[in-house]
């Protein structure tokens, strides 16, 4: 036997099925790697029926093998070239391939007869074969079905922008051409030419390409099944090696191996069996080591991290720990993981590694991007982002916000409810492409670590949300019960601080009295600089923001350039994040609320919604204290005008009170010095005394108001005889009713409860409404003064024969100045309302009913406690 000539088909045979095996077991179901299997095994037959060719004795028995050669020849063409057309995604004719796995059948046919091979002949190598006629045209079909997918090759090459995929191409378009250059030698040594044949060698190294692509750029990615594999073949010929070593030992020192007692052959086996899965285990991590280097412990911490964290609810630790350990394990640039914001209207970072923070990155809910990881609930790479139809449909700024990322790699974090989080890796450090292997392991890891970070995200947005509550009830209740301002900003200021980073602080207020003016308070000054705050470009001349309708103004790092002139002064000083916030009321604008810090992005989208909730608190603060201020402002003048108005009255009424007393006087000795008979002028003089008394009786009442206005009198309160009090007012107004030819009738019961009251204020209210009945009656017209007693009360009525009071004016009457409207002689108004007073403050109360026949004042006194009182 030549072993250069007989061995190397037998090689290519087991390499070729070795593989073909690997590839299958990866991937069962896969249309790729089952037409690439099968492309593999014709390979091996191929091989296999070169080798029962070249070591059979004699050329009648070559015969037969090298015809199932020109059998076997078409299915490796026709396998090649639809593993090429799926491998290059080609979109070629399904009758194409019908047509080339037809012509199989008539290959078979055909080669039995001499058609493609006349018979076996002896060559300088080894067993040779004369041709057939049908030969050459048998070599262009297949050749060119060949080429053909070498052109595929080629045309995707071309077109593919991953290095990883062009270095795959590569390597299976040089192989094949070793196999076709191989097979081309071939035929020309079996017609003649001194050379040696060349297939089952180009066949070895088309296998031996395959393999190292397989291993190095994951070719059809079973490098899987070759890193499992390797640790199984390491475990088992170690079992096999103790065991027959054992069965050496005993064959050396006993007689040999198969002496040995049956039970111990067994406990053996048992002992080997039950040491295999952590011995496995063992084998398994020295094969990972080899393969992923200083990788697998950080791969193995990724494997376990949803175990880790699933009782830890600090989201920031969570996500951290995922993005460092992803980093360092998938060996890339950059690792972002991207989650619900508080109002889920779009994903926001909330850890990242080897990128800056930056507030603007922010992926909507309604981007098509979004929506296509929902539906295929799969890994998205920026190559299928850029070619994928579905996702045309993002706009230019999500597209410079993944380049901003870096994006390479976007993972889906599902759960049962839906899409809840995104990872999103860049480029590799190797600037390869992310494995298939690499992708399940994401694939798992996300799907693991989706909950976690949800219920952590949850729970951290049920934290902040009960913390917000409690600062926004902390400041509303200062808003409600705090009218001072300074205070008011400092308990702002100081909640503030304890949840936000907050290095200044201040406020604008407009006013916009005749001349328009910008009030600037600061809240909290700047450490360690001094800032000279210039608030005069805050707000137009108009008085409006630079945009009113916006809800707020953030820029989130000023040392980029970004802003307005103003904000010049803020960064020569070091801030970086900058605020603004309108603060707004009812009646327009009141100014702006700002908040700086020394830290970039210190403000989260979350921030910024709770600020400009605890700017509208400060709003109404504001406009409150205001309002206050307004009012307290307009009620200090009016009670400087009503101490005016009253000083006025009282020396007015000093003045007024001098030449009445004397006009009394001169009234009564003018009366009593006239003579009997002088009749008109005693009617004078009489006239004269009695508009003296209404005089003095009206400057009584204007006397008594502004005493009640400025403090309240003090009540002689002692047990009353109501009907003594009620016949002696009677006596009073005699002469007024007698002048009216009006009649008084008092009803009073016999057994009328006292009052408790002051005897001369119950005289002064009754004379009131006594003297009102008699001006609004009519002359010759009756009045009734009535009392009783009912409920512990005593209950005193004037009844006039007066026009009926309306349902409106019977709600006024009793009010300062109002004078009626049923007419009557003069009056200040005020006679009613010093009734009222002195009732009320007796602790009793004073109404008006009236009917067809007049209109019933009536007052209540509480009756004298030891005395029973007669209900009626």
């Amino acid at each position: 036997m030549d072993l250069l000539y007989d061995i190397p088909p037998l090689i290519g045979f087991g390499l070729s099925i070795i593989l073909a095996a690997l590839v299958l077991r990866q991937r069962p179901r896969s249309r790729l790697h089952q037409v690439f299997s099968l492309f593999l095994i014709s390979l091996g037959l191929w091989a296999f029926t070169i080798f029962g060719m070249r070591v059979s004795p004699t050329l009648e028995q070559a015969l037969p093998w090298e015809k199932a050669i020109f059998v076997v020849l078409p299915l490796v063409s026709v396998s090649f070239y639809h593993f090429v057309t799926l491998f290059t995604r080609s979109r070629g004719k399904g009758w194409r391939l019908l047509l080339a796995y037809s012509s199989l059948v008539l290959v078979a046919a055909i080669a039995p007869t001499d058609l493609l091979v006349i018979r076996m002949r002896e060559m300088w190598y080894g067993h040779g074969f004369i041709p057939g006629p049908l030969l050459p045209v048998y070599m262009l079909v297949y050749y060119g079905i060949v080429i053909i997918a070498l052109l595929h090759v080629a045309k995707a090459y071309r077109l593919s922008e991953s290095s990883l995929e062009r270095t795959r191409y590569l390597y299976v378009a040089i192989g094949v051409t070793f196999t076709l250059v191989g097979i081309f030698v071939d035929v020309l040594a079996a017609g003649g030419v001194r050379i040696y044949p060349m297939g089952i060698p180009s066949n070895i190294l088309f296998s031996l390409l395959c393999t190292y692509a397989i291993l190095k750029y994951h070719l059809l990615d079973i490098r899987v099944v070759v890193r499992k594999g390797t640790a199984y073949v390491l475990v088992s010929t170690l079992a096999i090696g103790l065991y027959l070593g054992l069965v050496f030992v005993t064959y050396l020192f006993v007689t040999h191996a198969w002496s040995l007692p049956f039970w111990f052959n067994v406990a053996f086996i048992l002992f080997i069996a039950i040491g295999l899965q952590p011995t496995l285990r063992w084998a398994q991590g020295i094969v990972d080591r080899w393969f992923y280097r200083g990788r697998q412990d950080y791969l193995y911490a990724l494997e376990s991290l949803s175990d880790e964290t699933k009782a830890i609810v600090d989201l920031e630790y969570i996500a951290q720990s995922l993005v460092s350990t992803t980093a360092v394990a998938m060996q890339c640039k950059s690792v972002s993981v991207l989650l619900p914001d508080a109002e889920e209207k779009s994903f926001v970072p909330v850890a990242s590694q080897g990128l800056s923070q930056d507030s603007s990155i922010h992926i909507d809910q309604n981007s098509a991007l979004i929506w296509w990881l929902s539906q295929r609930e799969d890994m998205v790479t920026r190559q299928e982002i850029d070619i994928t139809p579905q996702l045309q449909a993002l706009t230019a700024r999500e597209r410079a916000m993944l380049d901003k990322l870096e994006a390479e790699l976007f993972v889906p974090m599902m759960t049962r409810e839906g899409l809840r989080g995104i990872m999103i890796l860049g480029r590799k450090l190797s600037e390869q492409d992310y494995s298939l292997e690499e992708g399940r392991m994401l694939r798992v890891v996300a799907r693991q670590m989706a909950a976690t970070l949800d219920n952590a995200r949850l729970y951290e947005l049920q934290m902040r949300r009960y913390q917000e509550q409690v600062l926004l009830s902390k400041l509303g209740m200062t808003v409600s019960s705090e009218l001072d301002l300074e205070k008011v900003y400092s308990h702002f200021i100081d909640e503030l601080k304890q949840v936000l980073t907050i290095d200044f602080a201040g406020i604008n207020l407009v006013n916009r009295g005749d001349e328009f003016s910008v009030d600037t308070v600061v809240l909290s000054p700047l450490s360690g600089r001094g800032l000279v705050w210039d608030a005069t470009g805050e707000f137009s001349g108009a008085g409006a923001t630079e945009d009113s309708s916006q809800t707020f103004h953030y820029l989130p790092d000023l040392s980029r350039g970004v802003g307005f002139q103003r904000d010049e002064q803020f960064r020569r000083v070091g801030i970086s994040s900058l605020l603004r916030l309108p603060l707004r009321s009812e009646g327009g604008l009141l100014g702006n609320f700002l908040l700086a810090s020394r830290e970039p992005d210190a403000y989260s989208a979350d921030d910024i919604r709770l600020l400009q909730q605890v700017a509208t608190q400060l709003a109404i603060a504001i406009d409150k204290s205001r309002l206050y201020e307004s009012e307290r402002q307009a009620r200090l003048e009016l009670e400087k005008q009503d101490r005016e108005r009253t000083e006025f009255i009282n020396s007015l009424i000093h003045e007024i009170k001098t030449p009445i007393t004397a006009m009394l006087a001169s009234s009564e000795l003018l009366r009593e010095e006239l003579p009997a008979d002088a009749s008109s002028l005693g009617e004078l003089a009489e006239n004269l005394d009695i508009s003296v008394n209404n005089l003095n009786r009206r400057v009584s009442e204007l006397t008594d108001f502004v005493k009640l206005r400025r403090v309240e009198p003090v009540l002689n309160m002692q047990s009353v005889n109501v009907e003594q009090v009620v016949k002696s007012v009677a006596s009073q107004v005699a002469g007024l009713l007698q002048s009216r030819n009006q009649t008084l009738n008092l009803e009073l019961p016999p057994s009328l409860a006292p009052a408790q009251a002051d005897p001369d204020r119950v005289v002064q209210v009754l004379l009131n409404l006594l003297t009102n009945a008699s001006k609004f009656s009519q002359p010759d017209t009756k009045i009734w003064l009535r009392a009783h007693s009912v409920n512990g009360e005593v209950v005193l009525e004037v009844h006039d024969s007066g026009l009926p009071i309306g349902a409106e004016e019977a709600k006024q009457v009793f009010n300062a100045y109002y004078r009626g409207k049923r007419g009557g002689v003069g009056g200040l108004g005020l006679g009613l309302f010093i009734c009222k007073k002195l009732v009320q403050l007796h602790g009793g109360r004073i109404w008006v009913e009236t009917n067809k026949s007049g209109n019933s004042f009536k007052f209540s006194l509480p009756a004298t406690s030891n005395s029973g009182g007669e209900t009626t």
